[in-house]
């Protein structure tokens, strides 16, 4: 019995239906993914917040510091060492609570799988080394001390919501995350991260909970204004009142 054969029309009726099918499917499939990868960073924020909490309980609940290495006392060297960051020469303190001293794991966890790894200097994408940053404010301070929210304003509309005090944020690519003078995993005004599928950038707060804030200026270099209730009962500014000791939090 003769074989009907697919005639040239056939053909290109199917090639059609699989480009269409294709078309629906990708824009779908490239959501999935930007979805995996806001859970996945997420997941390893989270992972650097709980470090923070568990270097607290060993060393009379103070939270990490981040660049001080010229102090006698190991945890006041900075959380962020010579595994992620070559112009210091120890090793971050968070090692032993995320895994050891695996550069490998350790470049891997302060990564963020959202925002590709760009040009230095460029202002765009990851500098390759770390994407998460932790408040200058707050370094060496008491937990105990640390209210559980911030008040944070948008700096396109000026609105100010209340949010989670927020220990490791991320900072967007345009601020020093990826300037031509990379700062070792700190922020202060430093703009909240932008590259999430809606527009918003990640936190891990102070009470435990992981939360996305999103911005209505997307614009070259916004600011935001972070103020939080200091120990004294007063409210600070957040990143107009840099530390310049570890544990100064405590004081103001």
């Amino acid at each position: 019995m003769r074989r009907h054969a697919f005639t040239l029309i056939e053909l290109l009726v199917v090639v059609a239906i699989i480009a269409v099918l294709i078309a629906i499917l990708l824009p779908a499939l490239a959501a999935a993914r930007d979805v995996a990868q806001d859970v996945v960073c997420r997941t390893k924020q989270r992972s650097i917040g709980m470090a923070f909490f568990m270097f607290a309980g060993d060393h009379q609940d103070r939270l990490p510091v981040v660049f001080w290495t010229h102090h006698p006392q190991a945890w006041e060297s900075s959380w962020m060492g010579s595994e992620i960051w070559k112009a210091v020469s120890k090793k971050g303190t968070l090692l032993p609570y995320v895994g050891g001293e695996s550069v490998v794991v350790n470049q891997n966890l302060y990564r963020c799988p959202g925002l590709a790894e760009g040009v230095r200097g460029s202002g765009v994408g990851s500098n390759g080394m770390f994407d998460y940053v932790s408040l200058l404010s707050l370094v060496g301070a008491h937990r105990s001390g640390v209210p559980n929210t911030a008040q944070v304003q948008d700096p396109g509309t000026g609105r100010v919501s209340t949010v989670g005090m927020p220990l490791v944020l991320e900072e967007d690519p345009t601020e020093h995350l990826n300037s031509t003078n990379i700062e070792p995993g700190h922020g202060a005004e430093d703009r909240l991260g932008t590259w999430h599928p809606n527009g918003g950038g990640n936190i891990f707060a102070a009470d435990g909970s992981s939360q996305q804030i999103q911005s209505s200026d997307l614009g070259p270099r916004p600011r935001w204004e972070w103020t939080a209730r200091a120990p004294s009962g007063s409210i600070v500014n957040l990143h107009h009142s840099y530390t310049k000791e570890p544990g100064e939090w405590d004081t103001r």
